[in-house]
């Protein structure tokens, strides 16, 4: 028995159509442990970066809870390593952590830190941490962290503190859907596969930040309940026109770039800006299983191949009216197409019995 099919999908101006779905099978394991203080004392709020240990490019980042404990889930079979840093304390990095072909659960031995005494000279950095606890809310610092370049909105979410995106490209914050995206403190009107492919589209270096509130307080809308995730966009505060250019190029098995260009204008009341942005994905999951079932054996195969590609389109002008008041405008279109192949083989064999 053989199925072949190919579907093609047209996004215009936010509107997203989506007809077809794919199973993606892959080992979901979790890495897990806790943070103490040279004391023995559990430490909150120590920022903890995953990496992949071949490359060294950025994975995930978490923040230990006010017990000291953190845990990196929906992990694939990898060598990865750690880093854990904070204010005051002297930073760890681990060694290789592998995680082996259905190995689910990888816990780690208690990391003590030490507090730093080395003040020998005072310096003064210009910058930021990749991860700030803030009263009200997680700031994850994308334009700090070099490996977070050359990526989609979507793609960076996983990065962030807290953030899962499930197989149906859903946005869960803490383990809850219903999660409410904002962009620049503006809420968007988009749900599902409709946000999902706004994310897609929108490249990772014109992000300034990703700011997480799990408890939003009364001034935002009741709508989203499990919290808030709102994507700060890059400005420019030069006056004058200027702009600029950004391209990231990958080459795998399959392709993957991401280019765009941005236009500012800022007069003595009135900034405007325009960008726009082509991006094309390329992925690939492959199923393989065999199984038993009344006296048969049952090989399935299937491998299939998604394609996206599109625009993503912004427009935004703010007017200051007065020196409290101010008119904004913001406008944004996607055109996106994507084709998915799947090519699906099962066969069925009686096994081999001896006499």
């Amino acid at each position: 028995m053989t199925f072949f099919e190919i579907r093609t999908n047209w996004v215009l101006l936010a509107l997203a159509i989506s007809t077809f779905s794919s199973v993606t099978i892959h080992a979901q394991s979790r890495i897990h442990g806790r943070i103490l203080e040279n004391t023995g004392e559990p430490l909150a709020f120590a920022n903890v970066l995953l990496h992949h240990a071949k490359d060294s490019s950025f994975v995930k980042a978490e923040i230990s809870n006010e017990d000291g404990t953190f845990s990196f889930d929906g992990l694939t079979p990898d060598s990865y390593y750690y880093e854990v840093s904070m204010i005051g304390f002297t930073t760890i990095n681990s060694g290789i952590l592998k995680i082996d072909k259905d190995q689910f659960d990888l816990p780690l031995n208690d990391i003590k830190l030490t507090t730093s005494t080395e003040l020998a000279e005072v310096e003064i950095v210009a910058g930021k941490a990749l991860v700030e606890v803030k009263a009200d809310m997680l700031v994850f610092n994308v334009s700090t962290s070099p490996s977070a370049s050359g990526v989609n909105g979507l793609e960076l979410l996983k990065r962030a503190p807290g953030v899962t995106i499930d197989m149906d490209d859903n946005i869960l914050l803490l383990g809850k859907g219903d999660v409410q995206i904002h962009i620049n403190g503006r809420p968007t009107q988009l749900r599902g596969k409709d946000l999902a492919t706004l994310l897609q589209n929108m490249n990772s270096d014109n992000i300034e930040a990703i700011e997480i509130i799990s408890n939003p307080s009364s001034k935002y809308d009741a709508e989203g309940n499990a919290g808030i995730i709102n994507l700060r966009l890059k400005k420019n505060p030069s006056t004058g026109l200027n702009g600029n250019i950004i391209a990231s190029f990958t080459q795998g098995n399959l392709l993957r770039y991401n280019n765009g260009v941005t236009l500012n204008y800022g007069g003595e009341r009135i900034r405007a800006t325009l960008d726009i942005n082509r991006s094309e994905e390329n992925t690939q999951d492959d199923f393989i299983d065999i199984r038993k079932q009344n006296n048969f054996v049952l090989d399935l195969n299937s491998d299939e191949v998604r394609r996206r590609a599109g625009f993503n389109i912004g427009l935004g002008m703010d007017a200051q009216l007065s020196s409290k008041h101010s008119l904004g405008f913001t406008a944004r279109a996607i055109i996106n197409q994507s084709d998915n192949l799947l090519r699906s083989t099962t066969e069925i064999s009686t096994p081999y019995l001896p006499k």
